[in-house]
């Protein structure tokens, strides 16, 4: 028989909330208001960028419990993506050496981030904007062309803000930091950052493979002739493949077992510090994620049809992240009394999920790893 517990009204909810505050201490009624007081000055958009917050997740844990994997929720900026700071950061250096006046305008080559970030401060500060495909630079020489693969501002605005809150936020304990590479401003700037405060941090980027090199929107694999100047291999210590498939399959993960909608590449980067997780022990793996989820939701990434095949065959290298994805869609539907069931349902589907392409030992090696462990950090 199954207990129905009593709804709360909403004075008793009121009513719980107001005692916890004034257990608190922290009652409105505390507050001092000066009436004839002016309205306190507020920031403008351009000064609410960064200082973006970074949670731990709590499920999608990977298969040692040792480790820690922290996400960076570029999302929250403004603008909705981490190309805000280097999109702020160009204008204001264009500004300042007078290439940019008021009423200028701005060119730039983006189809992603960089062009929604760029919308924004142009509106904000005035400016004309016009965003242009690769094919067609040649057709509009008029304007200010910011030109962010070979802008150093570009990552010199991450090695100045992202880089160091990511050092603040995890008190120097980082070990490991992953981030997507599309113009590798965003890796290579707080790589700097990082190794200039610790030198054994390992910066990773991430990168489609090499049979979809456009596969995962945000992020690309650049033929060495074309590959961005801002790109700094000398503080990038590996680069790990990531496919669409999997990046899309994370992404469903993270939103039904974390509550985190994020896009496309940076759900890659998680599936990407999962696998990470699974060779390293002790470790503080901070993921940077570029921008958030709604962002993606036209094309049904998030539908009920994308992810009911999920997880696909997989190849040997991804089975970590598919085996943490599917024992934290059990973990999580424990915690709502659905255990028996999504244990059983788990494990067909990471039987499925080997079929020929995985090998079968590993595949038992991983899931004993993960399921050894005590029973309150599998369910918690």
């Amino acid at each position: 028989m199954i207990a129905v517990q009593r709804s709360c009204s909403f004075q008793e909810c009121v009513g719980s909330f107001t005692a916890l505050q004034l257990t608190a201490g922290s009652s409105i009624a505390e507050v001092p208001v000066d009436a004839t007081s002016l309205q306190p000055e507020m920031p403008t958009i351009d000064q609410v960028v960064g200082n973006t917050p970074m949670v731990r997740l709590q499920r999608l844990t990977g298969l040692n419990p040792t480790n820690k994997i922290f996400v960076k929720l570029e999302g929250a900026n403004p603008g909705g993506s981490a190309k805000d700071r280097p999109a702020l950061a160009m204008l204001n250096a264009a500004e300042a050496c007078g290439r940019l006046t008021p009423g200028g305008h701005v060119i730039e080559c983006t189809t992603g981030n960089t062009g929604i970030a760029l919308a924004a401060w142009c509106a904000a500060r005035g400016y004309k904007l016009t965003i242009i495909m690769p094919d067609s630079m040649t057709e509009e020489r008029k304007g200010v062309l910011l030109d962010q693969n070979n802008n150093p501002a570009n990552p010199a605005s991450h090695e100045a803000t992202t880089g160091v809150e990511i050092w603040r936020q995890t008190n120097g304990k980082l070990t490991h930091f992953i981030a997507g590479m599309g113009t590798s401003g965003t890796l290579t700037g707080c790589a700097r950052a990082l190794k200039a405060r610790s030198a054994g941090v390992t910066c990773i980027g991430l990168e489609p493979p090499a049979d979809e090199p456009t596969g995962v929107p945000g992020i690309r694999r650049w033929p060495q002739q074309y590959r961005p100047s801002v790109r700094d291999d000398s503080v990038i210590d590996g680069v790990m493949g990531v496919s669409r498939r999997e990046a899309e399959e994370t992404a469903r993960a993270l939103a039904r077992s974390e509550g985190l909608l994020l896009g496309v590449s940076a759900a890659g980067a998680v599936s990407a510090a999962l696998r990470l997780a699974a060779g390293v022990s002790n470790a503080t793996i901070v993921v940077l994620a570029c921008d958030r989820g709604d962002r993606y939701l036209s094309t049904g990434v998030f539908s009920a049809a994308a992810g009911a095949a999920d997880p696909a065959p997989c190849p040997p290298s991804e089975l970590a992240s598919v085996v943490a994805r599917v024992a934290a869609a059990a973990a999580a539907a424990a915690a709502v009394g659905d255990a028996p069931i999504v244990v059983r349902l788990a494990a067909a589907k990471l039987i499925m999920a080997s079929t020929i392409t995985v090998d079968i030992v590993v595949l038992l090696q991983c899931t004993a790893a993960y399921w050894a462990r005590p029973l309150h950090t599998v369910w918690a």
